[in-house]
């Protein structure tokens, strides 16, 4: 992953409950180890992008049980078609799978959404034979703390995007 911009983005609400801002704050992975200002929420992107990034990876797409683990029981998803699979419907689709594209991703952010969820959102693609970026995809996903289990993806969204 090249250098860039961490965009964390924190939601908060008045007491009125009416009254609701985001504070974005841009924070680059070199002033965060430079600096040393590694908070719990930049911890928290950090996590969940390795997360994410691992349902990428071939060792993971076909290993059923470590793909389950990542999964929260409810999971859902909505593909680039706009087909909608549950997490039993996941796993032995990617269990299946025998070709393995690299996914390249990029431009990760991350929202929390209420306590113990977060909403994840980032850029992926893969590349073609020429080395062109293909198969651009706007990618959502919301993971919630869970005590037994962690980090869990409990819905992701995939649509088709132009660059």
């Amino acid at each position: 992953m090249r250098e860039g911009i961490l965009g964390i983005v924190r939601f908060h609400e008045c007491h009125s409950g009416v009254d609701k801002a985001a504070e974005v704050c841009q924070i680059s992975r070199s002033a965060i180890k430079k600096e040393g200002i590694l908070t719990h929420f930049a911890e928290w992107l950090s996590h969940i992008q390795a997360l994410e990034v691992e349902l990428h990876q071939s060792t993971t797409r076909c290993d059923p049980k470590r793909v389950a683990a990542l999964l929260h029981e409810d999971f859902e998803e909505i593909d680039r078609s706009g087909l909608r699979y549950d997490k039993r419907q996941t796993v032995a689709a990617l269990e299946m799978e025998t070709d393995y594209p690299q996914i390249f991703a990029e431009g990760f952010k991350l929202a929390q959404i209420s306590d113990g969820a977060v909403l994840l959102t980032y850029k992926s693609f893969q590349h073609d034979a020429q080395g062109r970026a293909v198969r651009c995809t706007e990618r959502s996903s919301i993971w919630l703390l869970t005590a037994q289990a962690g980090w869990q993806m409990r819905f992701h969204q995939g649509t088709p995007s132009d660059d």
